[in-house]
């Protein structure tokens, strides 16, 4: 049986945990080492990234005191991740 941690989401998925930031916002913070985004994961023409590293990076911006954008809105569920 596969874990939930190791589970590959697409990244539209991914970026809905985030509030719905945009492909270009998750690329930069993919290069931000503040926020350390998880890198993508090119499976075809298909954008992957891990539900472990994301999950750890929501914690990590919510433990900040500062987000890495005052309006950003972290989602509270995974939503469409835990399908």
């Amino acid at each position: 049986m596969i874990d939930d941690d190791d589970k590959l989401v697409t990244d539209v998925d991914a970026r809905t945990m985030f509030g719905g930031i945009s492909r270009k916002t998750a690329t930069r913070w993919e290069h931000d080492p503040d926020i350390r985004f998880p890198p993508r994961i090119t499976i075809g023409r298909s954008i992957f990234r891990e539900l472990k590293a994301l999950r750890e990076c929501r914690e990590r911006l919510k433990n900040k005191k500062k987000g890495p954008h005052p309006n950003l809105w972290l989602v509270n569920s995974d939503q469409r991740a835990d399908k």
